[in-house]
């Protein structure tokens, strides 16, 4: 079986597992709505900014940011043993990298407060947004 075919099937699972875990997420910012924002910052802690909704309301914003690689393999396509004496001298030729990817991963997760504290409406953005 071709390493590309297996990166391949890898990579789709992951995709359909990030799906259900995003919905998770969702779902789990959906049950701050009607609370009030004490518990907000009790459960997250203080928010990384605050920033003004345009009506108004105050908006909690909680920023996560990772950089990371992907792992690396080297396929040679073609070697060579040659020995000289007691040394052995492998020459490869051809081949070719895969991986090596860096992957900027962020989740930015919103939670609007009214004038009474109380949480209205939830939102999040980005690649990395997982139920904790």
């Amino acid at each position: 079986m071709s390493l590309r075919i297996v990166f391949s099937a890898l990579f789709v699972g992951l995709a359909a597992w990030g799906c259900a875990t995003t919905a998770k997420y969702e779902r789990m910012l959906g049950e701050w709505v009607g609370r009030d924002s004490e518990a907000i910052v009790d459960h997250w802690g203080y928010p990384d900014r605050e920033v003004t909704a345009p009506n108004g309301n105050r908006v909690f914003v909680y920023d996560e940011a990772s950089l990371w690689q992907t792992p690396m393999t080297v396929t040679p396509g073609h070697s060579t043993l040659t020995q000289h004496g007691n040394r052995v001298y492998v020459r490869t030729y051809g081949g070719y990298v895969d991986g090596g990817d860096i992957v900027f991963s962020r989740c930015s997760t919103y939670f609007e407060v009214d004038e009474r504290s109380v949480v209205v409406r939830t939102k999040f953005k980005g690649n990395a947004c997982r139920s904790r």
